[in-house]
Parts: structure tokens; sequence; C-alpha cells
């Protein structure tokens, strides 16, 4: 067990690390898809009456409110319109761009956890074969579940303050701090904005999602324990191909 917990603790610093990268990631992936697919959807009026230099911001207009009638009022009170153009993301570009990210995101996390659990559940075949040791097939996923306890205390102390002092605070600090998850946790919370819009529902959807990494570790640690490298697996079939 203390080589379990030992592990565990590794496996989160570096979950750490990996979650500041993946956050890289996930804003450049979004900068890139708001510059290809965002579309104009309305924009905001600045006025400037005659005489004076000052612009006030007036209004916030969108295309699908159908006509824009304040325009014409501020006109007959003396302003000058400036428009300034509101752009968002569409749906498809959304769509695409979340499962680039989490891609991407999906394929940093993998490499971190699995050459940690990989290389011990080598370790751990050779001293089961000398019978140094008793097999656990499962303690990829004991160190995944071990790992993931912080990620599921700070759920439960979201979802306990949800109505209260957590209410107003953005979900998108929460996916930052997952990035690896982001795509999943997008879907677990249902777009929400803020803590307070989650039902009890998407907290257990957010804790399931946590479950990725005890599974991740699951297979990495199995698969060092049958000495099966899937690195190894890709060079043979490409040198096979080759041939």
């Amino acid at each position: 067990m203390k080589e379990v917990i030992k592990t565990a603790v590794s496996l989160f610093l570096k979950l750490i690390l990996v979650n500041f990268m993946c956050a890289i990631v996930v804003l450049s992936v979004s900068i890139l898809a708001n510059g290809l697919f965002a579309e104009e959807v309305g924009y905001t009026a600045l006025g400037v009456k005659e005489g004076e230099e000052q612009s006030e911001t007036l209004y916030t207009y969108r295309y699908d409110e159908g006509e824009d009638t304040k325009r014409a009022d501020y006109e007959a009170q003396g302003y000058e319109i400036v428009e300034y153009s509101i752009k968002e993301l569409s749906r498809k570009g959304n769509i695409i761009s979340t499962a680039v990210a989490q891609f991407l995101t999906f394929c940093l996390l993998c490499s971190f956890v699995y050459p940690i659990n990989w290389q011990l559940g080598t370790k751990d075949s050779n001293l089961v074969k000398f019978k140094h040791k008793e097999a656990d097939t499962l303690k990829g996923l004991k160190i995944g579940l071990f790992a993931i306890i912080p990620a599921v205390l700070l759920l439960v102390f979201l979802f306990v303050t949800k109505d209260s002092l957590t209410s107003g605070v953005p979900t998108a600090i929460y996916k930052l701090m997952n990035s690896s998850l982001y795509g999943f946790i997008d879907i677990a919370d249902g777009h929400a904005v803020a803590f307070g819009e989650l039902s009890a529902w998407n907290f257990l959807a957010l804790a399931a999602v946590q479950l990725v990494i005890p599974i991740v570790s699951f297979i990495s640690y199995f698969l060092g324990f049958k000495n099966i490298s899937i690195g190894e697996k890709f060079v043979y079939r490409k040198e096979k191909k080759q041939r």
C-alpha cells in the first residue's frame, strides 16, 4: 500500500504539470478556432453627439433579435452611431475545436500517466515471476484512484458551496485546472457558465470524468505487467510494412 500511495502522489504531481501544459494547448486551439470559425452575431453601438469628443456605449444588438429598433431613436437624439462587431464561435467550430483540444490533451495525459504505471507494472511482473511479490493486477487502478482524491474533494467542496460561496465562480476556471479532460468536462457540465447553474447530476458526471485517469492508469499498469509495449508494436508494424 505504501508503494501505491507513493506512486499516486508522484502521479498527482505529474497531473498538475500536464494540466498546465494542456491549458496552453486548449487556449491555443481556442484562439485558432476563433480565427477560423468565428461568426459575426451582432454589434456594440457606440454613439458620439455632434460637438462632443467623448463616445459612449449605447447598446448591444444581436442579429437574432430582429430589426434594430434602437438605432433610429439614438440618431434622432443627435448621436452618430459607430458599430463594433461581436463575433462568436459557431456551433460547428465549437464542436471541432473541443474535439481537437480533447484529443491533443488526452494524448498528453497518456504520455504522463502511461510511463510511470507501465514501468511499475514491468518491475512487479519480474518480482512476481521470482516469487518476491504477489500479483496485483488492480494496482494501477488503485494508484489512479488515490491520485484523483484531491480532484474529487474539490468537487465535493464546489457542490456543497454551489448555492453560496462558489455560485458565481465560472466553470471555465475548473476546466482550465483540469485541461487534460477539458472536452469531457464541457459535456458533463452542460456548458454551464457558473457553478451555481450545475445540478447534482452535473457534479456526478464531473466526478465520473475524473475516472478517466484511473482507467488509463489501470490499462498502463496491466500492459506493463504483461510486458506489452504499445510503442514497440507500432515500430514492429511499421518495419513489417516497409519490408
